[in-house]
């Protein structure tokens, strides 16, 4: 095997090895930033809701009923909706978790494929030549 293929073999090794860290580096950087903002869409839902609380407060106590069951229902509902967007943006934020992972396991796996692609075709070459070097044996005497 002369050192031109394997010059080669070792470059196209660090091309794919280079090509999956760049991919791995953008797919953590993008699950990164998905988090920051979905943690930061959380806290500013909590933030609108503390303060909104109060003007639903001053709203049915200006209207004199702050103690009857309209506001408590207002409010229930109020709390209800918050609650449920708060899920939803929780459950939101793991899919896209979720997805990054699956993304970098797909990315291990195939830089793990072509790699093995790699090595069986330089076994084949390595075995093809042998036994090209090994059918000339009888006219080298």
């Amino acid at each position: 095997m002369d050192s031109k293929y394997t010059s080669s073999f070792n470059r196209s090794v660090r091309g794919v090895n280079d090509d999956f860290a760049a991919k791995r580096t953008a797919n953590t950087f993008s699950r990164g930033l998905s988090q920051r903002r979905g943690q930061r869409g959380i806290a500013d839902a909590g933030r609108q809701f503390r303060r909104s609380v109060p003007g639903l407060q001053q709203n049915y106590a200006g209207r004199g009923i702050a103690n009857s069951g309209v506001y408590k229902r207002a409010l229930q509902n109020h709390t209800g909706d918050y609650t449920r967007n708060l899920g939803r943006m929780q459950e939101d934020l793991d899919s896209n978790a979720f997805q990054f992972d699956l993304n970098d396991r797909g990315l291990v796996a195939e830089r793990d494929r072509i790699l093995r692609d790699m090595d069986l075709s330089k076994a084949q070459t390595i075995s093809s030549t042998a036994q090209n070097i090994a059918a000339l044996k009888p006219y080298m005497s």
